[in-house]
């Protein structure tokens, strides 16, 4: 259901013909007003098309100003991050059959990306050549949009990414929540996401798994399943 404070925004927005916001929504955990904007639909300079980093500063200020509302943005990844990673993905298993299941993208910072791996079987990777080699295939896909490398990462190896346990309890507590909604809330808590699609992965994963559902309204809930599996803390 639409809260009032998410209505004042949609109307704020087109009252002054503001297209580049995706959608608005009310934080699930907190009083802040989340602004969807799409990453496809930023650059360097705002333009009638796009908008800009600067843009979307000022444009939290003129809410928090004139409606008195507390506003996050939320950048999401857009369409051409996921063909990319679907590009990067296809390349590394037909190179690497028996190595990679899954790879994602971080957003370009100044032409450089962090190229993230989960899955990776690591009895594969344990030697110098075969990282080497890795790296070098993956510099190669990225030349070809005019990016550099800036680091590999091995998500199963980072303690900071949500395990499939966390991401269980953290749909217990919010849902019914949406993808964007359970990103927000892992960055707040200083989670590493890898990207978008990494979670969108995880969650469809445990959904075939029938540990959670997607409603039509595309908000997630637990199943008896995924609540049988999250181990309960003792008193």
């Amino acid at each position: 259901m639409e809260s009032l404070k998410t209505k004042k925004v949609l109307d704020y927005l087109a009252e002054k013909r503001i297209a580049f916001v995706a959608a608005v929504r009310q934080s699930p955990n907190s009083d802040a007003v989340l602004l969807i904007v799409h990453e496809d639909s930023i650059s360097e300079i705002a333009t009638a098309e796009k908008t800009s980093r600067r843009q979307l500063t000022y444009l939290k200020n003129s809410i928090a100003r004139e409606l008195g509302l507390i506003v996050e943005i939320h950048i999401s990844r857009g369409k051409v991050q996921e063909d990319l990673e679907a590009g990067l993905t296809a390349l590394l298993k037909h190179r690497f059959p028996d190595v990679v299941q899954d790879c994602f993208i971080s957003s370009f910072e100044n032409g450089l990306a962090d190229v993230w791996f989960g899955g990776v079987s690591k009895e594969a990777v344990t030697t110098d050549k075969s990282r080497r080699d890795l790296k070098e295939a993956v510099s190669e896909y990225l030349k070809l949009f005019s990016a550099k490398l800036r680091q590999l990462h091995f998500a199963d190896d980072e303690a900071k990414v949500p395990t499939p346990i966390t991401i269980l309890k953290t749909i217990k507590v919010l849902a019914p929540v949406h993808l964007h909604e359970l990103e927000a809330n892992f960055r707040a808590a200083n989670a590493i996401l890898p990207s978008a699609s990494w979670l969108r992965g995880k969650l469809d994963l445990l959904r075939k798994q029938g540990l959670i559902l997607w409603r039509q309204d595309g908000q997630y809930v637990i199943t008896s399943s995924g609540l049988g599996i999250i181990p309960h803390s003792k008193t």
